[in-house]
């Protein structure tokens, strides 16, 4: 059983009110008197309620941050946003549900214990409605990223999947003189059948003729799968691009270049994911991606604002791709 402050005050002798003050570390106790009730918090290895003690102070800066995986892409949001909430002297706690549903019910659970004072929260298009109806529950500031949608009305920052596709396609139509050799995901979850599907219809509006254009289907999202079927096309022999639907996918599409270098110069590869990382180590292919610099500091605004103004209208902010055309 949790230890509590009437506990605490009773070991050391001394009033609850001033156990609370030496815990929220008010400056009107004595110094002898302080460091006796320390050892005692120590001695009975007191733990404090933090939703308690944020409610009392009425300063809570706690901010939930919940994403779906841990790829690179949501990693430099993560570092972005933390900048950004730091504007507001808001503190960023990150979880991760790997698209797990019991693991995202824990977070939400262990969220609720807390009472912090927003979520910002990528929406898993597994189950978003089932995310929604968590995030209604906690009854506090919040922020979803993605397009998908629920019946929920919660501010939105979100990049267009379809725009995205789009982008990509603009820039392989623009460099391809040869082949184009698409990484199909393995369609296994709904982002991944998304994901095609905007790429296909991408495809088939921005000109190029479907004789040159392959299909590779890839049976997961790894970099050994990237890098065996990057082999497998550079057997073939011909110039061309290889459009990558994933930075996962397209990190083992580079050690397979990096094993022919004489056929690096007849091939381009565009990436639908964030490359920006390679651009320290040498590597120039065109990428496009979520921007994370314009989406944390929208996430950030949102937070605030609604946090500021619980009564405000919702509102959605569309962002542009951003695109790194080498």
């Amino acid at each position: 059983m949790a230890i509590t402050i009437k506990e605490i005050a009773t070991a050391a002798g001394v009033s609850k009110s001033l156990v609370s003050k030496v815990i929220n570390g008010k400056p009107d106790v004595a110094p002898e008197t302080r460091e006796h009730v320390l050892q005692i918090i120590e001695q009975l290895e007191y733990v404090p309620n933090n939703r308690a003690r944020n409610l009392s102070l009425g300063s809570n800066k706690d901010i939930a941050v919940i994403l779906p995986s841990s790829n690179y892409v949501y990693m430099r949001f993560i570092f972005r946003l933390y900048e950004e909430l730091r504007r507001y002297a808001y503190n960023a706690n990150i979880y991760v549900t790997e698209h797990d549903k019991e693991r995202e019910r824990s977070i939400f659970q262990s969220i609720r214990a807390n009472g912090l004072a927003g979520v910002a929260c990528f929406i898993d298009p597994e189950g978003s409605e089932e995310t929604c109806n968590w995030l209604e529950k906690l009854n506090v500031a919040t922020v979803t990223l993605g397009e998908e949608l629920c019946s929920k009305k919660f501010d939105r920052v979100f990049c267009s999947e379809k725009d995205m596709a789009l982008e990509t396609c603009r820039i392989v139509s623009e460099r391809s003189a040869g082949t184009v050799h698409v990484l199909m995901l393995p369609e296994s979850k709904a982002y991944e059948r998304r994901r095609n599907h905007c790429i296909r219809t991408a495809l088939q509006n921005c000109g190029l003729k479907a004789e040159r254009v392959v299909f590779c289907q890839v049976s997961e999202v790894s970099a050994e799968e990237g890098l065996r079927v990057t082999r497998d096309i550079l057997k073939l022999h011909s110039a061309g691009i290889i459009c990558s639907l994933s930075n996962v996918l397209t990190a083992g599409c580079l050690r397979a270049m990096n094993e022919s270098p004489h056929q690096m110069h007849e091939f381009d590869i565009v990436t639908l994911g964030d490359l920006s990382l390679l651009q320290d180590f040498g590597f120039s292919y065109p990428f496009v991606t979520f921007p994370s610099e314009a989406m944390a500091r929208a996430t950030a605004d949102l937070l605030h604002h609604r946090i500021s103004h619980a009564d405000a209208p919702a509102k959605v902010k569309k962002l542009k791709p951003y695109c790194h055309n080498s």
